[in-house]
């Protein structure tokens, strides 16, 4: 089960990271179709246009796709780390357990910053 669930992740992340690509597979695997029926230029046999303007137009569609996507998730993120902050800001955690977490940045020990650091001598 988690291996069926697990590959089904994957070929998703792939899929979506290779979209273009497989806009330009189904185009070479229809072209004979899309140049007869679909292409905008199927009038003007000089210009040989052979579909290309249809995979243009679908890869467009594509990039275009794929930008809402990621502004999408762009707007997810922004969203789970505003509510991280307000959850760290409701139970006031106290800076002494932040300093080991990822959502906090250590400020350097204050000490000897002159001091090198020398390891114990084997006597």
């Amino acid at each position: 089960m988690r291996q069926t669930i697990l590959s089904l992740l994957v070929m998703a992340v792939l899929l979506q990271s290779f979209g273009s690509v497989g806009v330009f597979v189904s185009f070479k695997l229809n072209q004979g179709y899309i140049a007869a029926k679909l292409c905008e230029n199927r009038a003007k046999p000089k210009m040989r246009c052979n579909g290309k303007c249809y995979l243009a137009k679908k890869l467009k569609q594509a990039e275009q796709q794929q930008q809402a996507d990621n502004q999408k998730s762009k707007a997810e993120l922004n969203w789970i780390c505003e509510a991280f902050s307000a959850i760290f800001a409701q139970n006031a955690i106290q800076p002494s357990v932040l300093h080991h977490t990822a959502f906090h940045i250590c400020s350097l020990p204050s000490g000897n910053p002159g001091g090198c650091f020398h390891p114990p001598s084997v006597a």
